[in-house]
């Protein structure tokens, strides 16, 4: 029939009717994968974490690179060959911040002598010296503290030389420290500087709240809240518990997901063991282990890191706390967690929420409640009068040793 449409067997249309379906699934599969992703990363529920930090030693705090090498020995009587092993051996008797720390002051002084026009000679004069505080006073603006870090750097500077050092603080230097030291209490005091803030179990109840409502996968609530009350609990140094990058780690001094350890007492009551293989208190590398207990309460760090741990795939060898990417949690990233999760409830430009806030949190708590000093420095694991810079509630405690005085009258 001319003009008509050819009428199609059973079998022909049969056939168009399967090809139909085959393209309406071929253009489904993309798009349910899309949201299978999607609901994957957002429910924390992916079977392995898509990015692994590389393993790299002596990239946390010891390293064979700092300012001694071969050619800086040169003035030795030496070859070579001792020159190179003794700048290596060196080298590892400083962190690498200290070096930096060093290598950054020698930078300024260079800078320094040029604008002053004068030049760098070993042992360093007095008057180059002076010129040097003046100079970081006046054009860079650094208060005394800093000075006393990088006049540390020149004084290193003859070390790294093979040279003995002068007296690089002179009763005139010792002077002029102390009075910008005094010049920076008083601007410190006259400009009302925001200053970092204790998280206290009020915060900590706080935190928790805003992290149940922060629009993020389950995984990474669950991991920053564990992280929170872990580092509140122990007094931690945040250092002893994150990574200092997101892209390597080293497993000499990072802390390990084998080394963070759960068990219960008799009374199934349960304890995480905390192994810091080089905390900072113990100049000898000692490993020491600090015990955080279940305290029952909504900020149980011992409840909190079963709940993240029951819902990640921790990897032995790898950092203990990692995102849901696989990257590791660092103490940056977390400040940038916190600034954002509890400024809209502070005012930061009085004062700051920071990683180190979680230091001083307990320490405070004690002080307040008028506990000894010896309780405080434990909990702190401080062993000198440091940890008077962490009790940041003097004032309660004087109060009750006060009304304690007036009773004995």
């Amino acid at each position: 029939m001319g003009g008509g449409f050819k009428k199609k067997n059973k079998g022909e249309q049969g056939e168009s009717e399967k090809s139909i379906h085959v393209c309406v699934i071929c253009s489904l599969v993309p798009i349910t994968l899309y949201f299978s992703t999607i609901y994957r990363k957002f429910h924390n529920i992916a079977g392995e974490k898509s990015f692994t930090p590389a393993k790299k030693r002596g990239t946390t705090k010891y390293s064979e690179e700092g300012q001694c090498s071969k050619q800086s020995l040169e003035e030795l009587e030496l070859g070579g060959e001792i020159r190179e092993k003794i700048a290596r051996w060196a080298n590892l008797g400083l962190s690498k911040k200290t070096w930096s720390s060093y290598k950054t002051a020698e930078r300024m002084l260079m800078t320094c002598l040029q604008q002053n026009g004068r030049r760098l000679e070993l042992p360093i004069s007095r008057d180059n010296i002076l010129i040097f505080i003046e100079w970081l006073i006046t054009v860079r603006k650094v208060k005394a503290s800093t000075i006393e870090n990088y006049l540390a750097g020149v004084r290193q500077l003859h070390i790294v030389k093979g040279m003995d050092p002068p007296a690089i603080k002179s009763e005139l230097v010792k002077l002029v420290l102390k009075g910008k030291a005094n010049s920076d209490a008083i601007e410190k005091r006259k400009n009302s500087e925001a200053r970092r803030m204790p998280i206290t179990l009020k915060v900590l109840t706080l935190l928790k709240e805003c992290i149940r409502r922060w629009t993020t996968s389950p995984g990474e609530k669950r991991l920053t809240w564990a992280v929170c009350t872990l580092a509140f609990a122990g007094s931690f140094r945040i250092g002893e518990l994150l990574c200092r990058s997101e892209g390597e780690f080293d497993p000499d001094f990072d802390l390990l997901s084998e080394d963070i350890t759960v068990t219960e007492d008799e009374k199934g009551r349960g304890k995480l063991s905390v192994k810091l293989k080089c905390p900072k208190e113990n100049k000898t590398g000692i490993e020491t282990i600090v015990d955080v207990f279940q305290t029952d309460n909504a900020t149980c760090p011992v409840k909190a890191f079963r709940k993240w741990q029951d819902n990640s795939r921790g990897e032995q060898g790898q950092p203990a706390f990692r995102q849901d990417c696989g990257r590791p949690l660092t103490g940056k990233k977390l400040n940038v967690i916190l600034k954002k999760l509890l400024s809209p409830h502070f005012d930061y430009e009085k004062g700051t929420f920071t990683t180190h806030s979680f230091r001083s949190g307990v320490p405070s708590m004690m002080g307040a409640a008028g506990m000894s000093e010896k309780d405080i420095k434990a909990v702190g694991r401080w062993s000198s009068r440091a940890y008077m810079h962490y009790v940041k509630k003097p004032r309660v405690t004087r109060i009750k040793a006060a009304r304690k005085a007036a009773a004995l009258a």
